[in-house]
């Protein structure tokens, strides 16, 4: 049972954890569970998934962080430049930045393995993630 954020009283899990509002009959059929909390579906997916920029299915954000596209050429650290494709995320972070500028990418943590696939849409974005099913055929890696 989780508690309310404003009281921290218990409550039913028949409320979103995030949003506080009600579940629907079909969000209770089949909820939305991480550490015993209970989410709605447009809670889960603002917070718990990404698009992933191949396909644009839903992917848990648990496989986010493991292979970056990078659509356009990007600024890195001490003036390189990393370039389209497809890196696998060896390290975190692979990028920062000020709190108003460009953010750059750390080019020692992410390592290239594939070209650019074809029909990426990264949303206007100069980088995407993929899901494992994109991940494993553009990369031929089983995530």
């Amino acid at each position: 049972m989780s508690k309310c954020r404003k009281c921290s009283s218990p409550r039913a899990q028949t409320i979103c954890t995030y949003c506080e509002e009600p579940l629907t009959a079909d969000e209770l059929e089949a909820p939305h569970q991480r550490d015993g909390d209970m989410y709605c579906d447009d809670c889960w997916s603002d917070n718990f998934e990404f698009i992933c920029c191949l396909c644009r299915n839903l992917e848990d954000d648990e496989y986010q962080h493991r292979f970056l596209v990078v659509t356009e050429p990007t600024d890195a650290e001490c003036g390189k430049t990393v370039a389209p494709g497809v890196y696998e995320i060896v390290e975190t972070p692979y990028y920062g930045g000020p709190i108003i500028g460009r953010l750059h990418m750390f080019a020692d943590s992410i390592r290239r393995v594939a070209d650019l696939p074809a029909g990426i849409d990264a949303d206007g974005c100069p980088c995407g993630h993929l899901c494992r099913g994109c991940a494993n055929g553009v990369v031929g890696v089983k995530v």
